[in-house]
């Protein structure tokens, strides 16, 4: 991809910070992601004190597209959960993720078809 580097990431990254979206209701999926340096939370509720599942983190590649938008490339371990790439996309605003994943290797692209796509944006 144009413009990516592996790279080491900082306590100051975008994708930091919570991510919600109200509209996952079903349980299955989580109502808002929080990522810190090294560590993802996963709640079902955003109203939740305690999280659905925990998984490490690392960023392994970030860069920045033509358009302004923040990609990152991560690769996690969720104990039990098992272990997965993912690709992330944030918007130029800074105010929507998007994000795909797969458990074999990093996705090569965010498709809004793929079932592992969801959209959150910033609380």
């Amino acid at each position: 991809m144009a413009g990516e580097n592996e790279y080491k990431a900082t306590g100051n990254e975008e994708l930091f910070g919570k991510w919600v979206n109200l509209d996952y209701k079903d349980g299955n999926h989580s109502q808002m992601i929080v990522f810190k340096l090294g560590e993802t939370e996963a709640y079902s509720s955003a109203n939740d004190t305690e999280p659905m599942w925990t998984a490490e983190n690392l960023i392994s590649h970030k860069w920045t597209d033509a358009k302004g938008n923040i990609w990152y490339k991560t690769r996690w371990k969720a104990g039990a959960m098992g272990s997965g790439f993912s690709l992330f996309k944030i918007s130029e605003s800074g105010k929507t993720l998007e994000r795909v994943w797969s458990q074999w290797e990093h996705p090569k692209e965010l498709d809004i078809n793929d079932e592992t796509y969801r959209v959150y944006y910033r609380k």
